[in-house]
């Protein structure tokens, strides 16, 4: 499998199937099994997980994890909230709090990606990272991703298969007893037009 940069590409398994064991892999955390991953090296990967962490402290330092020390401006910040639907919490950038309490499940999914945003990595991999969310609001999320940073590659991971509008390439994970397989999903055929009378 050859993913080309700025492309999107999910892909879709059942649970169980070895969707979180591909993201480690990619993430080079997973060190057992064969084969070989290659990813330039002076590429930036960041992995958003289903599940977040936010640290105790300010909303601004959740926001700038892990690398609390990037160059960023309040604008940037305040951008990256708006475009995630947080724009309301730009006034308590500097509030202390338990954001992973305070925050509803669908927020922090969003915070993450707000993250994603202000650090701009070459690669993104989502794992099940919007599941919290409706499906119009997760094709809305990956479509502010790539509009926000165009030259970015895009893998997301989730159980569910996705429209043809929201990816460029889509793949379904299937396991067999002992093996894995990427198989590729053609898209949808269009519907004729029909003339009318």
């Amino acid at each position: 499998l050859t993913i080309p940069a700025g492309a999107r590409i999910h892909i879709h398994g059942n649970t169980s199937a070895g969707k979180s064991s591909l993201v480690r892999a990619l993430a080079a955390l997973w060190p057992w099994g064969r084969g070989i991953i290659s990813i330039p090296p002076a590429a930036r990967l960041m992995v958003v997980p289903q599940k977040p962490y936010l640290p105790t402290g300010t909303l601004r330092h959740a926001l700038l994890y892990p690398d609390p020390a990037i160059e960023v401006t309040d604008p940037d910040v305040a951008r990256a909230l708006a475009d995630t639907g947080l724009a309301h919490l730009a006034p308590r950038l500097d509030q202390v709090d338990r954001w992973d309490q305070v925050l509803g499940n669908g927020e922090r999914q969003r915070l993450c990606l707000a993250r994603v945003l202000i650090h701009r990595p070459d690669i993104v991999v989502l794992d099940d990272a919007l599941a919290a969310l409706d499906e119009v609001a997760q094709e809305e999320l990956e479509r502010t991703i790539a509009a926000r940073l165009p030259a970015a590659t895009l893998v997301s991971l989730s159980q569910r298969p996705r429209a043809a509008e929201a990816s460029t390439v889509r793949y379904e994970f299937v396991r067999g007893s002992d093996w894995a397989s990427l198989v590729p999903v053609a898209p949808a055929a269009s519907k004729p037009l029909v003339p009318t009378p």
